[in-house]
């Protein structure tokens, strides 16, 4: 796991911690999780960009939804 997927997995992980229903912050951490678990063997670099992109995209969608 690259330096810049393994800080956004921490990032993302960190946002769904601050979740205020636990039960959400469980579910959210655990698709987290599988998300990069389902993907951890992408070679492709091209493929690898689009998904932190992406991923990205989320953290920012769940920041602001939530704060």
């Amino acid at each position: 796991m690259s330096s810049s997927s393994r800080q956004l997995y921490r990032q993302l992980i960190r946002v769904c911690s601050d979740f205020t229903n636990k039960k959400m912050a469980k579910k959210m951490k655990y698709n987290v999780r599988e998300i990069f678990e389902l993907h951890k063997e992408e070679t492709s670099s091209q493929r690898i960009s689009v998904l932190l992109e992406d991923g990205k995209k989320v953290q920012f969608s769940y920041f602001l939804e939530f704060y």
